[in-house]
């Protein structure tokens, strides 16, 4: 699975196939129960499908930009 961040996002997006992201964050407890399952995800599919993580928190532009694309699931406690 690759991290990716404001930097690099679009980037890691346009690679070839199909991509899987994960807009997540550390203190999300659904995030943390999924991030198992997306690993073996990035495992099982590596070639075929690429799995890349967003933490929401440590990349604010790419997450304002897509603010209004996205429903957080997540809030904060």
């Amino acid at each position: 699975m690759i991290q990716a961040t404001d930097t690099d996002f679009q980037n890691q997006i346009g690679q070839k196939g199909v991509t899987l992201v994960e807009f997540g964050a550390t203190w999300c407890p659904p995030c943390k129960t999924l991030l198992p399952i997306l690993e073996e995800i990035s495992h099982e599919l590596e070639g075929q499908v690429n799995v890349i993580q967003l933490d929401v928190d440590e990349s604010p532009a790419v997450t304002a930009s897509l603010r209004r694309h996205v429903h957080a699931h997540c809030h904060p406690v």
